[in-house]
């Protein structure tokens, strides 16, 4: 965005939600060299569920790999690989399928990781690269004004 005076400027891209979906957001944004501040409406101690999305496939870490170099290494090497991933139900097996051999420099077919432990692996990454948080902040709505969008908390107030 131009300034003006022939400076440019970059305002930072805000993600709403420090689940996957928006970690993976942030480091996109940072990989493709752009800001991010990232919003959340938990307060960055709340306790999470455990049990949420476990599974990581191999194309995630890879993309994870790409995005921040390490990060798809150090969640596979956490993370629990059976080299037969198997699916019953009312006692029988349904699906099976065993997956090739993992070659030394290489990320597995997929992990099993608890989302809370892969969401603070991602988190770290973030942080790393110079993402921006915000805890505490309950994005509500929305609205545009000459191109800008601003996100609203439920007091009205602005969010960041």
């Amino acid at each position: 965005m131009s300034t003006g005076n022939g400076a440019t400027s970059r305002h930072p891209v805000l993600v709403v939600g420090a689940g996957p979906a928006g970690l993976t957001a942030a480091l996109a944004l940072r990989a493709a060299g752009l800001p991010a501040v990232v919003l959340d409406r938990r307060d960055q101690d709340t306790v999470r569920p455990g049990s949420r999305a476990a599974y990581l496939h191999g194309a995630s870490l890879r993309e994870l790999e790409r995005l921040s170099p390490g990060l798809g290494q150090e969640i596979a090497g956490r993370g629990l690989m059976w080299s037969t991933k198997r699916s019953l139900w009312a006692g029988r097996e349904i699906y099976a399928r065993t997956c090739p051999p993992l070659h030394r420099e290489g990320l597995p077919p997929f992990t099993s990781l608890p989302q809370v432990q892969t969401e603070d692996l991602m988190a770290t990454a973030c942080e790393k690269q110079g993402v921006e948080f915000h805890w505490g902040v309950e994005v509500t709505a929305a609205r545009t004004a000459y191109g800008w969008w601003t996100p609203r908390a439920p007091s009205g107030r602005r969010s960041t």
